[in-house]
């Protein structure tokens, strides 16, 4: 079934319902997860631009996320990305912004 816009129908559904937070939907079948980095907390969502940048250092967001959380112990986000991994043998504090705060176990 083809939905209206910030409406999407699961697999195997016949109905159409409201986009859930973190997705969106200009129209066709399926919501559309926001992209890693970005997060969106509006319910029937009806374009990408709902979806907004984890701008603040120390936070990031994974695919179809509501809101930014801080980055995890081992990983760092320097904003606008899902939190990336140090290198193997590596490892920061939670919420750290960058590469740099990856140190040696």
């Amino acid at each position: 079934e083809v939905c209206e816009a910030g409406t999407g129908s699961s697999r195997g559904s016949s109905s159409c319902s409201p986009c859930e937070v973190g997705t969106y939907s200009g129209g066709g079948t399926a919501c559309l997860l926001c992209p890693a980095g970005k997060y969106s907390g509006e319910v029937g969502a009806t374009t990408s631009d709902t979806c907004q940048v984890c701008e603040e250092a120390g936070t990031g967001s994974s695919e179809g996320s509501s809101s930014c959380s801080a980055c995890e112990a081992g990983t760092y986000g320097g904003g606008g990305t899902a939190c990336l991994p140090c290198p193997d043998g590596f490892s920061s504090p939670a919420g750290s912004k960058s590469s740099n705060a990856c140190q040696p176990i």
